[in-house]
C-alpha cells in the first residue's frame, strides 16, 4: 500500500473536537479519518448511480437532439393518456 499524505484546512473548533473525539475513542485521528474515508467510499459504491439523460442516450449529445428526444417521450406520454 502506498501512503499519501492529504492535506486540508479546516477551523480549529473542529479539529478540537475531532481530536478530542479520537482521543475518547481511543484512535488516532489519523486511524478515525480513514475509518470515516472507507465507511463514506461503501456507501457510495453501494449506493446506486443516478444516470443523467445524456448519458441514458449515450453520453454526450446536442441540445437539439435531447429536445428532440425530450418531445418524442412527451408525445408518447400524451397518446398513452387519452387510450
Amino acid at each position: 500500500m502506498n501512503n499519501v499524505h492529504y492535506t486540508f484546512q479546516l477551523d480549529n473548533h473542529l479539529k478540537q473536537a475531532f481530536f478530542q473525539a479520537a482521543k475518547e475513542s481511543n484512535r488516532s485521528s489519523a486511524e478515525l479519518l480513514r475509518e470515516l474515508m472507507r465507511e463514506f467510499v461503501q456507501k457510495q459504491a453501494a449506493t446506486p448511480k443516478k444516470v443523467s439523460l445524456a448519458e441514458k442516450l449515450g453520453g454526450y449529445h446536442p441540445a437539439a437532439e435531447v429536445n428532440f428526444e425530450f418531445e418524442r417521450e412527451m408525445d408518447e406520454f400524451r397518446a398513452a393518456e387519452f387510450d
